[in-house]
Protein backbone atom coordinates (compact mmCIF):
# COMPACT_ATOMS: atom_id res chain seq x y z
CA UNK A 1 0.00 0.00 0.00
CA UNK A 2 2.85 2.53 1.06
CA UNK A 3 4.54 4.43 -1.75
CA UNK A 4 5.90 7.18 -0.19
CA UNK A 5 6.83 7.71 3.28
CA UNK A 6 8.73 10.79 4.88
CA UNK A 7 9.54 11.48 8.65
CA UNK A 8 6.02 13.23 9.52
CA UNK A 9 3.83 11.64 6.80
CA UNK A 10 2.75 8.37 4.73
CA UNK A 11 1.12 8.14 1.49
CA UNK A 12 -1.02 4.83 0.61
CA UNK A 13 -1.61 4.03 -3.01
CA UNK A 14 -4.04 0.49 -3.52
CA UNK A 15 -6.28 -0.92 -6.26
CA UNK A 16 -10.01 -1.25 -6.16
CA UNK A 17 -11.55 -4.46 -5.68
CA UNK A 18 -12.18 -6.34 -8.46
CA UNK A 19 -15.55 -8.12 -7.42
CA UNK A 20 -17.29 -4.95 -6.38
CA UNK A 21 -16.22 -1.61 -6.15
CA UNK A 22 -16.98 0.19 -3.08
CA UNK A 23 -18.95 3.60 -3.12
CA UNK A 24 -15.40 4.96 -0.85
CA UNK A 25 -12.97 4.22 1.34
CA UNK A 26 -12.11 4.66 5.29
CA UNK A 27 -8.81 4.49 6.42
CA UNK A 28 -8.29 4.06 10.41
CA UNK A 29 -4.84 4.25 11.56
CA UNK A 30 -3.19 3.65 14.95
CA UNK A 31 0.44 5.22 15.36
CA UNK A 32 2.53 5.15 18.38
CA UNK A 33 6.56 6.21 18.35
CA UNK A 34 8.85 3.24 18.17
CA UNK A 35 10.41 4.39 21.75
CA UNK A 36 6.78 4.28 23.56
CA UNK A 37 3.99 2.12 23.97
CA UNK A 38 1.05 4.75 23.96
CA UNK A 39 -1.13 4.62 20.47
CA UNK A 40 -2.67 7.80 18.98
CA UNK A 41 -5.94 6.68 16.52
CA UNK A 42 -7.51 8.35 13.65
CA UNK A 43 -9.85 7.78 11.25
CA UNK A 44 -10.42 9.35 8.03
CA UNK A 45 -13.65 9.01 5.99
CA UNK A 46 -14.24 9.32 2.37
CA UNK A 47 -10.45 9.24 0.65
CA UNK A 48 -9.67 8.04 -1.95
CA UNK A 49 -5.96 6.76 -3.56
CA UNK A 50 -3.83 7.71 -3.22
CA UNK A 51 -4.29 9.42 0.08
CA UNK A 52 -1.47 10.71 2.59
CA UNK A 53 -2.10 10.64 6.03
CA UNK A 54 -0.22 13.30 7.65
CA UNK A 55 0.45 14.41 11.32
CA UNK A 56 2.75 11.71 12.28
CA UNK A 57 5.83 12.10 14.61
CA UNK A 58 9.15 10.91 13.06
CA UNK A 59 9.94 7.32 13.73
CA UNK A 60 6.96 6.04 15.09
CA UNK A 61 5.19 2.90 13.61
CA UNK A 62 1.75 2.55 12.25
CA UNK A 63 -0.88 0.18 11.42
CA UNK A 64 -3.52 1.08 8.88
CA UNK A 65 -6.81 -0.68 8.05
CA UNK A 66 -8.39 0.15 4.74
CA UNK A 67 -12.17 -0.36 4.60
CA UNK A 68 -14.57 -0.29 1.59
CA UNK A 69 -17.84 1.81 2.15
CA UNK A 70 -21.13 -0.20 0.20
CA UNK A 71 -23.85 1.92 1.41
CA UNK A 72 -24.25 1.65 5.24
CA UNK A 73 -22.10 -1.57 5.59
CA UNK A 74 -18.28 -1.18 5.57
CA UNK A 75 -16.10 -3.84 4.85
CA UNK A 76 -12.51 -3.97 5.84
CA UNK A 77 -10.51 -4.74 2.27
CA UNK A 78 -6.43 -4.85 4.17
CA UNK A 79 -6.00 -5.36 8.20
CA UNK A 80 -3.21 -4.27 10.30
CA UNK A 81 -0.77 -2.48 7.27
CA UNK A 82 2.08 -1.84 9.66
CA UNK A 83 5.02 0.67 8.18
CA UNK A 84 7.08 3.35 10.17
CA UNK A 85 8.01 6.70 9.53
CA UNK A 86 11.54 8.20 8.50
CA UNK A 87 13.78 9.47 11.59
CA UNK A 88 15.42 12.88 11.78
CA UNK A 89 17.68 14.78 13.47
CA UNK A 90 16.75 14.83 17.60
CA UNK A 91 14.80 18.25 18.45
CA UNK A 92 15.27 17.60 22.11
CA UNK A 93 18.33 17.65 24.19
CA UNK A 94 19.38 15.20 26.71
CA UNK A 95 18.17 14.54 29.95
CA UNK A 96 20.12 16.27 33.05
CA UNK A 97 23.77 15.99 33.01
CA UNK A 98 25.31 14.49 36.27
CA UNK A 99 28.79 15.15 37.49
CA UNK A 100 30.18 12.59 39.95
CA UNK A 101 33.80 11.67 41.18
CA UNK A 102 35.26 15.30 40.57
CA UNK A 103 38.73 15.08 41.27
CA UNK A 104 41.28 17.64 41.34
CA UNK A 105 42.26 16.22 37.83
CA UNK A 106 39.35 14.25 36.51
CA UNK A 107 35.45 13.85 36.94
CA UNK A 108 32.96 11.11 35.43
CA UNK A 109 29.99 12.89 33.74
CA UNK A 110 26.60 10.70 32.87
CA UNK A 111 23.65 12.09 31.43
CA UNK A 112 19.79 11.31 31.19
CA UNK A 113 18.44 9.98 27.26
CA UNK A 114 17.13 11.97 25.65
CA UNK A 115 13.30 12.35 25.91
CA UNK A 116 11.01 9.96 23.80
CA UNK A 117 9.18 12.77 22.36
CA UNK A 118 12.46 14.60 20.88
CA UNK A 119 14.19 12.20 19.58
CA UNK A 120 12.77 11.53 16.36
CA UNK A 121 15.07 8.29 15.45
CA UNK A 122 16.99 5.97 17.48
CA UNK A 123 20.07 7.61 19.25
CA UNK A 124 22.95 6.50 17.42
CA UNK A 125 25.67 8.48 19.75
CA UNK A 126 26.56 11.71 21.51
CA UNK A 127 29.49 13.94 20.80
CA UNK A 128 30.84 15.31 24.21
CA UNK A 129 32.82 18.47 24.16
CA UNK A 130 34.21 19.79 27.59
CA UNK A 131 36.01 23.20 27.70
CA UNK A 132 38.71 24.65 29.71
CA UNK A 133 37.23 28.22 30.06
CA UNK A 134 40.16 29.85 31.73
CA UNK A 135 42.14 28.70 28.67
CA UNK A 136 39.38 28.78 26.66
CA UNK A 137 40.89 25.27 25.22
CA UNK A 138 37.91 22.43 23.95
CA UNK A 139 38.26 18.86 23.18
CA UNK A 140 35.25 16.24 21.63
CA UNK A 141 34.60 13.10 22.51
CA UNK A 142 32.34 10.75 19.80
CA UNK A 143 30.56 8.24 22.17
CA UNK A 144 28.94 5.54 20.25
CA UNK A 145 25.89 3.85 20.90
CA UNK A 146 22.72 5.39 22.30
CA UNK A 147 23.10 3.22 25.36
CA UNK A 148 26.58 4.85 26.46
CA UNK A 149 25.69 7.76 28.09
CA UNK A 150 28.55 7.72 30.79
CA UNK A 151 32.19 9.52 30.35
CA UNK A 152 35.61 10.02 32.26
CA UNK A 153 37.52 13.13 32.05
CA UNK A 154 41.25 13.07 32.68
CA UNK A 155 43.67 15.17 32.34
CA UNK A 156 41.97 18.59 33.52
CA UNK A 157 43.31 21.61 35.32
CA UNK A 158 43.22 21.40 39.43
CA UNK A 159 40.30 24.17 40.53
CA UNK A 160 39.35 25.12 37.17
CA UNK A 161 36.01 25.69 35.67
CA UNK A 162 35.04 23.58 32.86
CA UNK A 163 32.02 23.82 30.56
CA UNK A 164 30.77 20.16 29.34
CA UNK A 165 28.29 20.04 26.36
CA UNK A 166 26.78 17.06 24.98
CA UNK A 167 25.24 16.66 21.53
CA UNK A 168 23.04 13.75 20.50
CA UNK A 169 22.47 12.41 17.25
CA UNK A 170 20.68 9.97 15.18
CA UNK A 171 23.11 8.36 12.31
CA UNK A 172 24.96 11.81 10.95
CA UNK A 173 21.94 14.08 11.90
CA UNK A 174 23.16 16.43 15.11
CA UNK A 175 20.46 17.39 17.66
CA UNK A 176 20.70 20.82 20.24
CA UNK A 177 23.33 20.83 23.10
CA UNK A 178 23.47 20.87 26.49
CA UNK A 179 25.34 22.51 28.56
CA UNK A 180 26.84 22.68 32.23
CA UNK A 181 29.90 24.08 34.09
CA UNK A 182 31.76 22.08 36.90
CA UNK A 183 34.20 23.07 38.89
CA UNK A 184 37.23 20.59 39.52
CA UNK A 185 38.81 19.82 43.18
CA UNK A 186 41.41 21.41 44.80
CA UNK A 187 44.81 20.45 44.50
CA UNK A 188 47.97 21.24 46.65
CA UNK A 189 49.03 24.56 45.16
CA UNK A 190 52.20 25.42 43.14
CA UNK A 191 55.08 27.43 44.14
CA UNK A 192 55.17 31.03 45.17
CA UNK A 193 56.81 33.89 42.80
CA UNK A 194 59.23 37.00 43.01
CA UNK A 195 60.48 36.33 46.69
CA UNK A 196 61.89 39.15 47.39
CA UNK A 197 63.63 40.63 50.99
CA UNK A 198 64.70 43.76 52.65
CA UNK A 199 67.39 43.34 55.51
CA UNK A 200 67.77 45.88 58.44
CA UNK A 201 70.39 44.29 60.89
CA UNK A 202 68.56 41.92 63.17
CA UNK A 203 65.22 41.44 60.93
CA UNK A 204 64.83 40.03 57.25
CA UNK A 205 61.53 41.46 55.54
CA UNK A 206 60.50 38.89 52.96
CA UNK A 207 57.64 39.66 50.16
CA UNK A 208 56.33 37.55 47.72
CA UNK A 209 53.10 37.09 44.91
CA UNK A 210 51.04 34.28 45.15
CA UNK A 211 51.25 31.14 43.29
CA UNK A 212 51.42 31.21 39.34
CA UNK A 213 49.26 28.15 39.50
CA UNK A 214 47.45 28.22 43.30
CA UNK A 215 45.43 24.83 42.12
CA UNK A 216 42.43 26.16 44.77
CA UNK A 217 42.31 28.89 47.79
CA UNK A 218 45.24 29.38 49.35
CA UNK A 219 44.69 29.57 52.83
CA UNK A 220 47.87 30.36 54.62
CA UNK A 221 51.41 30.81 53.81
CA UNK A 222 54.10 28.63 55.72
CA UNK A 223 57.68 30.40 56.38
CA UNK A 224 60.46 28.33 58.34
CA UNK A 225 64.06 29.78 58.73
CA UNK A 226 67.52 29.11 60.89
CA UNK A 227 70.96 30.05 60.05
CA UNK A 228 72.30 28.92 57.05
CA UNK A 229 75.08 26.44 58.79
CA UNK A 230 72.33 24.74 61.01
CA UNK A 231 71.31 21.69 60.85
CA UNK A 232 69.14 21.90 63.46
CA UNK A 233 65.11 21.96 62.99
CA UNK A 234 63.56 24.95 60.99
CA UNK A 235 61.66 27.75 62.82
CA UNK A 236 57.76 27.60 61.69
CA UNK A 237 55.48 30.46 61.35
CA UNK A 238 52.70 31.16 59.05
CA UNK A 239 50.87 34.54 57.43
CA UNK A 240 47.70 34.41 55.59
CA UNK A 241 49.53 37.39 54.16
CA UNK A 242 52.41 37.63 51.31
CA UNK A 243 54.76 39.23 53.33
CA UNK A 244 55.95 38.99 57.12
CA UNK A 245 58.85 40.12 58.83
CA UNK A 246 61.32 37.65 61.00
CA UNK A 247 62.62 39.49 63.94
CA UNK A 248 65.22 38.87 66.55
CA UNK A 249 67.82 37.87 63.95
CA UNK A 250 71.74 38.18 64.17
CA UNK A 251 73.28 41.02 62.24
CA UNK A 252 75.43 39.66 59.48
CA UNK A 253 74.95 36.51 60.13
CA UNK A 254 73.31 34.32 56.80
CA UNK A 255 69.94 32.46 57.04
CA UNK A 256 67.75 30.41 54.94
CA UNK A 257 64.05 31.02 54.66
CA UNK A 258 61.82 29.48 53.07
CA UNK A 259 57.85 29.94 52.07
CA UNK A 260 55.33 27.54 50.88
CA UNK A 261 51.24 27.89 50.42
CA UNK A 262 48.96 25.88 51.37
CA UNK A 263 45.10 25.09 49.87
CA UNK A 264 42.68 22.92 51.86
CA UNK A 265 44.37 19.86 49.90
CA UNK A 266 47.68 20.55 51.98
CA UNK A 267 50.93 22.45 51.30
CA UNK A 268 52.95 23.10 47.91
CA UNK A 269 56.64 22.47 47.49
CA UNK A 270 58.90 25.32 49.06
CA UNK A 271 60.76 28.34 47.53
CA UNK A 272 64.12 28.58 49.81
CA UNK A 273 66.43 31.08 49.07
CA UNK A 274 69.65 32.47 51.31
CA UNK A 275 69.54 36.26 52.69
CA UNK A 276 72.71 37.84 55.21
CA UNK A 277 71.23 40.18 57.62
CA UNK A 278 72.90 43.46 57.78
CA UNK A 279 76.41 44.52 58.91
CA UNK A 280 76.56 46.66 61.45
CA UNK A 281 80.00 47.78 63.08
CA UNK A 282 79.48 50.33 66.40
CA UNK A 283 81.86 52.85 67.06
CA UNK A 284 82.44 55.76 69.36
CA UNK A 285 79.98 57.86 68.88
CA UNK A 286 78.10 56.71 65.32
CA UNK A 287 77.10 52.94 63.60
CA UNK A 288 78.32 52.67 60.26
CA UNK A 289 75.17 49.77 58.60
CA UNK A 290 76.17 48.64 55.33
CA UNK A 291 73.02 47.28 52.65
CA UNK A 292 72.12 45.68 49.96
CA UNK A 293 69.44 47.40 47.46
CA UNK A 294 68.03 44.98 44.36
CA UNK A 295 66.07 46.05 41.79
CA UNK A 296 63.92 43.05 41.27
CA UNK A 297 62.45 44.20 37.54
CA UNK A 298 66.46 44.55 36.51
CA UNK A 299 67.97 42.07 38.79
CA UNK A 300 70.90 45.47 39.56
CA UNK A 301 72.22 45.38 43.06
CA UNK A 302 72.98 48.54 44.42
CA UNK A 303 75.53 48.53 47.60
CA UNK A 304 74.48 51.66 50.36
CA UNK A 305 76.56 52.51 53.56
CA UNK A 306 74.38 54.56 56.20
CA UNK A 307 76.22 56.40 59.15
CA UNK A 308 74.14 57.65 62.38
CA UNK A 309 75.81 59.44 64.21
CA UNK A 310 74.19 58.95 68.00
CA UNK A 311 76.12 61.12 70.37
CA UNK A 312 75.38 64.73 68.97
CA UNK A 313 72.59 66.64 70.73
CA UNK A 314 69.25 67.22 68.89
CA UNK A 315 69.83 71.45 69.08
CA UNK A 316 72.76 70.70 67.61
CA UNK A 317 75.30 71.28 70.36
CA UNK A 318 78.58 69.82 70.20
CA UNK A 319 79.59 67.76 72.95
CA UNK A 320 82.54 65.66 70.63
CA UNK A 321 83.32 67.28 67.19
CA UNK A 322 86.36 64.81 66.71
CA UNK A 323 83.21 61.95 66.21
CA UNK A 324 81.47 64.26 63.62
CA UNK A 325 84.89 64.63 61.83
CA UNK A 326 85.77 60.62 62.23
CA UNK A 327 82.24 60.77 60.13
CA UNK A 328 82.96 62.40 57.20
CA UNK A 329 86.74 61.26 57.21
CA UNK A 330 84.89 57.89 57.20
CA UNK A 331 82.29 58.90 54.49
CA UNK A 332 85.25 60.06 51.80
CA UNK A 333 87.38 56.78 52.68
CA UNK A 334 84.67 54.57 51.94
CA UNK A 335 83.60 56.51 48.29
CA UNK A 336 87.37 55.98 47.52
CA UNK A 337 87.24 52.69 48.18
CA UNK A 338 84.07 51.06 47.24
CA UNK A 339 83.28 53.60 44.31
CA UNK A 340 80.04 52.56 43.14
CA UNK A 341 78.65 53.07 47.10
CA UNK A 342 76.37 55.23 47.60
CA UNK A 343 76.59 56.73 51.14
CA UNK A 344 73.66 58.16 53.72
CA UNK A 345 74.63 60.07 56.44
CA UNK A 346 71.56 59.87 59.35
CA UNK A 347 71.89 63.50 61.31
CA UNK A 348 68.16 64.77 61.62
CA UNK A 349 65.95 67.31 59.77
CA UNK A 350 68.33 68.71 57.29
CA UNK A 351 68.01 71.90 58.77
CA UNK A 352 70.41 71.78 61.55
CA UNK A 353 72.44 69.05 62.28
CA UNK A 354 72.67 67.89 58.84
CA UNK A 355 73.36 71.42 57.76
CA UNK A 356 75.78 71.27 60.09
CA UNK A 357 77.43 68.06 59.22
CA UNK A 358 77.11 69.25 55.13
CA UNK A 359 78.92 72.31 55.36
CA UNK A 360 81.52 70.78 57.50
CA UNK A 361 82.32 68.42 55.09
CA UNK A 362 82.31 70.57 51.84
CA UNK A 363 84.39 73.18 54.01
CA UNK A 364 87.16 71.00 55.01
CA UNK A 365 86.72 69.14 51.56
CA UNK A 366 87.88 72.60 49.68
CA UNK A 367 90.42 73.37 52.30
CA UNK A 368 91.84 69.54 51.05
CA UNK A 369 91.37 70.66 47.29
CA UNK A 370 91.76 74.31 47.30
CA UNK A 371 93.81 75.34 50.27
CA UNK A 372 90.64 77.58 51.09
CA UNK A 373 88.60 77.78 54.26
CA UNK A 374 85.49 80.04 54.34
CA UNK A 375 82.57 78.61 56.54
CA UNK A 376 80.78 81.76 55.47
CA UNK A 377 80.64 81.36 52.07
CA UNK A 378 80.03 77.50 51.94
CA UNK A 379 76.72 77.93 54.47
CA UNK A 380 75.60 80.78 51.79
CA UNK A 381 75.85 78.72 48.62
CA UNK A 382 74.11 75.33 50.56
CA UNK A 383 71.43 78.00 51.53
CA UNK A 384 70.49 78.80 47.97
CA UNK A 385 69.52 74.63 48.18
CA UNK A 386 68.22 74.80 51.37
CA UNK A 387 66.80 77.66 52.83
CA UNK A 388 67.27 77.98 57.00
CA UNK A 389 69.93 75.51 56.79
CA UNK A 390 71.77 75.91 60.35
CA UNK A 391 69.60 77.85 62.48
CA UNK A 392 71.00 79.29 65.36
CA UNK A 393 74.33 81.01 66.57
CA UNK A 394 75.54 77.55 68.48
CA UNK A 395 75.23 75.46 65.57
CA UNK A 396 77.06 78.46 63.17
CA UNK A 397 80.19 78.04 66.06
CA UNK A 398 79.88 73.91 65.76
CA UNK A 399 81.07 74.00 62.09
CA UNK A 400 84.07 75.93 62.92
CA UNK A 401 84.76 73.43 66.25
CA UNK A 402 84.76 70.77 63.51
CA UNK A 403 86.74 72.59 60.88
CA UNK A 404 89.12 73.28 63.71
CA UNK A 405 89.51 69.67 65.16
CA UNK A 406 90.40 68.71 61.61
CA UNK A 407 93.25 71.54 61.68
CA UNK A 408 94.14 70.69 64.62
CA UNK A 409 95.14 67.52 63.68
CA UNK A 410 98.15 69.12 61.32
CA UNK A 411 101.22 70.24 63.07
CA UNK A 412 101.09 73.07 60.73
CA UNK A 413 98.58 74.91 58.48
CA UNK A 414 100.04 77.82 57.16
CA UNK A 415 99.58 76.87 53.07
CA UNK A 416 95.82 77.53 53.87
CA UNK A 417 94.31 80.78 53.47
CA UNK A 418 91.30 81.94 55.31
Amino acid sequence: MATLIISTAITLTWSPPTAVVPISYNINRRCRRVCESSVTSNNETSVSSPHTSTGIPPYSQCTFDLIGVYGADPHPLTNNYLTTTLSTAPTAPVGDIIFSSVESVSMTVSWDEVPCNGRNGPITGYYLTYTNITSDTSYTVNITGGDNRMYNLTGLIPYTNYTVSIIPYNYNMNGPARQEIQLTGESIPGVISDLRHSRPPTEITIVWNPPTIPNGIITVYEIRYRESTSTGPYNITNTTNTYYSILGLIPNTSYTIGVRAYTSIGPGEWTDRGYTTTEIQTFNGYIERKFEVKNNNTGATQSVTQYQITNWDLTGKLTNPQTILMVIEEMYRTQRKRGNTSIVVHCSDTVSRSAMFCAAATTINKCKTEGVIDVFQVLKSQRIQKPGSVQTVQQYQGIFQIVLTYLDSFETYSNFTT
